[in-house]
């Protein structure tokens, strides 16, 4: 989880928000039934959560399309808070195994993408998610929406992890050879172009909209510093030859 920038709620879903606020007003005992709703309103949802989230689980950051079915999360739920039940602040961008397992689960420990930065909470330490603050909210929300539970959930992530990994020990064993034939011209032309693809695909999958972005950043930060660092040593050595 990351933090995200709420969009404008879509007009026809801010039309159906008022006029509900407007029939509890004069009628509490009202029940919600968002499953009747006009579907042209939650297409119009869909389409601005999608946008939002750049196609990513609100809870997991997994892709949601196609691999999974999109589900339109109610934060808070909405049998529970009747009146937030058309309120776009209370809707997100979920896939099916994060909507099913958090079901209709709310307490005042758990947070949304929206309202906080889910990166005070938690961290990725390889594909494992923990909890980082003093007051437990990151476990709990770890354990609420079974983030480490779920092992299809975990081995993709662990495969976008080992694949950087693998392509950073491939660099480092290279760097080896370079080191020990005393920085060959030619031995740096070839691994120039690798280091600096490497760094352009970590910073691009750190990116909101990228699946498991979170889990990318917390990893391999600081080993994307070093690779810049690397790079432009090596930038520096070649010129030398010129």
């Amino acid at each position: 989880m990351h933090k995200v920038v709420r969009n404008d709620s879509p007009g026809s879903l801010l039309r159906k928000h008022q006029e509900w606020t407007t029939l509890l007003k004069t009628n509490n005992n009202l029940k919600e039934d968002w499953e009747s709703v006009d579907k042209k309103i939650k297409e119009d949802v869909k389409i601005a959560l999608k946008d939002m989230y750049k196609g990513c689980c609100c809870y997991c950051e997994g892709k949601v399309e196609p691999t999974s079915y999109l589900h339109i999360e109610h934060f808070k739920p909405k049998s529970r808070y009747k009146e937030l039940c058309y309120d776009y602040n209370n809707l997100h961008y979920c896939c099916e195994r994060c909507n099913i397992t958090k079901g209709t689960k709310y307490s005042t420990k758990m947070f949304s993408p929206t309202t906080h930065d889910p990166e005070q909470f938690i961290k990725y330490i390889g594909e494992t998610a923990t909890g980082k603050d003093t007051t437990g909210r990151g476990a709990y929300m770890i354990r609420i929406l079974k983030l480490n539970e779920r092992r299809d959930l975990k081995d993709e992530r662990a495969k976008i992890l080992r694949g950087f990994e693998e392509r950073i020990s491939d660099i480092t064993d290279s760097l080896g050879i370079i080191v020990r034939n005393d920085y060959e011209k030619s031995n740096i032309d070839l691994i120039l172009p690798h280091i600096k693809r490497l760094i352009a695909n970590i910073e691009e999958h750190m990116q909101h909209g990228e699946s498991y972005c979170s889990m990318v950043k917390h990893n391999f930060c600081e080993q994307l510093k070093i690779l810049e660092e690397i790079y432009k040593e090596l930038e520096y050595k070649y010129t030398l030859y010129k």
